[in-house]
């Protein structure tokens, strides 16, 4: 949970939308947002959002895709569904927005921001169309 929590700031930052740090700050914002519609109605009106969109190609690509929507859908029915819980349930509290710090885990400190490649020898690049080596 935390992942979608922490993948869901990603995007938000992307899109200039708020950020939320903590996980019980999340979870507050959904149990206030669940009052009104449930949980399950959020997934089938999105279920018919990509259904709707995906219709729209009359190609391998839109037949695909609605075969995996149609999977979501039996997933919906059989497991979300009857495990929906309107974010009753708390899980253990963390930092969702990581940024530029290093976070510990099991006792060691993992730098999880993003390396920049150490490229050893030449470097292959397209300019003007051609291909060179620098």
């Amino acid at each position: 949970m935390v992942f979608t929590l922490r993948v869901h700031n990603s995007v938000n930052r992307r899109l200039n939308k708020p950020m939320y740090k903590t996980v019980d700050e999340c979870y507050e914002t959904l149990r206030n947002v669940v009052k009104s519609k449930a949980t399950r109605d959020y997934r089938m009106a999105y279920y018919t959002h990509i259904r709707r969109q995906w219709k729209l190609y009359q190609d391998a690509t839109g037949m695909s895709a609605l075969r995996k929507i149609n999977d979501m859908l039996k997933i919906e029915g059989d497991y979300a569904a009857p495990r929906s819980n309107n974010f009753e349930v708390p899980i253990q509290d963390d930092v969702v927005v990581i940024g530029d710090l290093p976070i510990q885990v099991a006792g060691a400190i993992v730098d999880i921001r993003p390396q920049q490649s150490q490229t050893v020898g030449r470097r292959l690049r397209f300019t003007g169309g051609v291909m060179k080596f620098f």
